[in-house]
């Protein structure tokens, strides 16, 4: 059995994600007695003061149990893939904790109108500090953290012969030629006439699915006029103008590579933009993603263009929109005594209180004017790098917002805040760390140097930020 178990492949080898979940603070449980008054102490110095019945449980109810994590030091909160951002607001955590309770099998809260309170050790106490609550974000697996919905910030703040061009919406500014929908169809016909070997293909028998049926329904529908035949293309166009490869998903794909084949041929577009909402936002440019068509009418007539869904910063910008309604209905649960983290001292040291009427994601934080934004890129050698930015002289931590190729990508930080860039990868089951001080907004590129370290040492050095 032994050399069975030697065998088996170690899923954090070659996945660094997998290793930094491994390593990060896992959770401590506690039995609590649903009907009495009971002083929950962590490892790391938080106190819970759960009062009696503050669980959503029948009176016969055995003992809940209470699993919290606690997340204060850099190196937890980079390993646990955390950061301090409020949509695209930066923030200074004073610590953050996951709760969840469970009783007799199920998942369990606290009963409507109940609360319990939270203290947090630190070694000073800063101003202006609040009960955020984490939400889920969809672009990544950290909570995206927003205030709960009865607080305030303390901070500030055309037509050619058959074809017919389809015509992407006016607003925002999709990705455009320098040609006129005229000369846009002329230099199609070029690149793809009709021939009669097209409409013999056309003309043949074949097998439609369903899932195909629907969709020439649906653009029929919307074309105002029955598509007999379609090959659709989902395509996308980066900040720069430049069409990546796109993948046919709809139609013959012998008419498809034709299709692909003249679509690589057409100029060079103009990148997406839109007005950005943000602070210091502006006119912003974007990657942009949609679909190319090819729509073959019962009529003779052919259309052809692109039809255009979502902005990649502008669906960011959305998303964190979003998430402001949604905490708007679940933090209802979340209840705060005043602007401010209350001020305690404690036999033990200096603490934050904070009163909140939920579980899940809690942390305790101020919101930071970071002054003008800008958008910063880290060269990472490959997509698996985890590439995070800490801050020097307060506890920031920011997780990359996506990737462009091989380049991690920072949306809407402080421009000329002092810095620290943490890239980390693993290879054959080793860890490699690069570290490197920067100024954000600097013209040249920070050069990553990596270098194998273990844990402790990934930790020590993690902790010295």
């Amino acid at each position: 059995m032994p050399e069975a178990a030697a065998n088996v492949p170690d899923p954090t080898a070659n996945n660094i994600q997998a290793f930094c979940a491994q390593a990060a603070p896992g959770f401590q449980e506690f039995r609590v007695r649903a009907g009495r008054d009971t002083v929950l102490v962590a490892r790391q110095g938080t106190r819970l003061l759960v009062p009696a019945r503050a669980f959503d449980v029948p009176s016969n109810s055995g003992p809940v149990e209470l699993r919290l994590r606690e997340f204060y030091s850099i190196p937890d909160i980079v390993l646990a893939g955390l950061g301090t951002r409020a949509g695209f607001d930066l923030l200074e955590t004073g610590g953050m904790l996951h709760l969840y309770a469970a009783a007799d099998g199920r998942t369990v809260d606290l009963r409507p109108g109940m609360e319990i309170t939270i203290q947090l050790p630190t070694a000073k106490q800063l101003p202006d500090m609040q009960l955020y609550e984490g939400i889920s974000n969809d672009l990544s697996h950290a909570p995206d953290w927003q205030l709960p919905a009865n607080s305030n910030p303390t901070s500030s703040r055309a037509a050619l012969g058959k074809w017919v061009a389809l015509h992407p919406p006016k607003s925002p500014r999709w990705p455009r030629f320098d040609l006129s929908s005229k000369a846009f169809l002329q230099e199609f016909e070029r690149l793809m006439p009709d021939t009669k070997a097209d409409q013999a293909r056309l003309r043949r028998k074949r097998t439609i699915g369903k899932d195909e049926r629907l969709r020439l329904k649906e653009l029929s529908e919307g074309n105002h006029t029955a598509i007999r035949h379609a090959i659709v293309f989902d395509v996308v166009v980066d900040s720069t103008g430049t069409l990546l490869p796109p993948e046919l998903v709809l139609g013959d794909s012998v008419l498809g590579n034709k299709a692909l084949a003249a679509l690589r041929q057409l100029p060079a577009q103009h990148a997406a933009s839109f007005v950005s909402k943000l602070p210091h936002g502006g006119r912003t440019v974007s990657t942009a993603r949609g679909v190319f068509s090819i729509l073959y009418a019962r009529s003779g007539r052919r259309l052809v263009g692109f039809s255009w869904q979502l902005m990649d910063k502008q669906l960011a910008e959305e998303l964190a929109k979003e998430s402001q309604r949604v905490r708007t209905e679940f933090a209802r649960q979340f209840k705060r005594k005043g602007k401010s983290s209350a001020p305690l001292t404690l036999d033990g040291g200096l603490y934050y209180e904070l009163v909140a009427g939920g579980l899940g994601w809690i942390n305790c934080d101020r919101l930071l004017d970071p002054g003008p934004r800008i958008e910063y890129a880290v060269q990472a050698p490959a997509p698996a790098t985890v590439v995070s930015l800490v801050f020097k002289g307060q506890r920031s931590i920011l997780a990359s917002s996506r990737t462009e190729g091989n380049s991690a990508v920072f949306e809407q930080v402080p421009s000329g805040q002092l810095a620290t860039i943490v890239a980390l990868r693993r290879e054959k089951g080793i860890t490699y760390l690069a570290t490197s001080a920067v100024r954000l907004g600097q013209p040249t590129p920070p050069d990553l140097q990596f270098r194998p370290v273990t844990l402790d040492e990934l930790r020590t050095e993690l902790a010295s930020l």
